[in-house]
């Protein structure tokens, strides 16, 4: 089902309406910290998908955005989640 999740999120960064973008985008986000969704976006094309995106003069907001995910994707490993210790 994971799979299905990433692929509907990244079908919808080409939404015709921005609020839409923003929240897949907004989606996407936590998701590329884990190698096994990165590794799985690249195999679906996110990166060509977000160089194409890039390339259609975007609203300021959106390109953020998109400039955010591109860096996610770059990542190697996974992105180390903050524990709360209770003192």
């Amino acid at each position: 089902i994971k799979e299905e999740i990433l692929k509907t999120l990244i079908d919808l960064m080409e939404y015709e309406n921005t609020d839409v973008r923003s929240y897949a985008h907004g989606a996407l986000y936590p998701l590329l910290s884990r190698k096994v969704f990165r590794d799985k976006a690249k195999e679906y094309g996110m990166e060509e998908n977000i160089k194409y995106l890039i390339s259609n003069d975007p609203p300021q907001d959106i390109l953020t955005q998109l400039g955010y995910l591109q860096k996610r994707l770059e990542m190697v490993e996974d992105e180390e989640e903050e524990v709360d210790e209770e003192e």
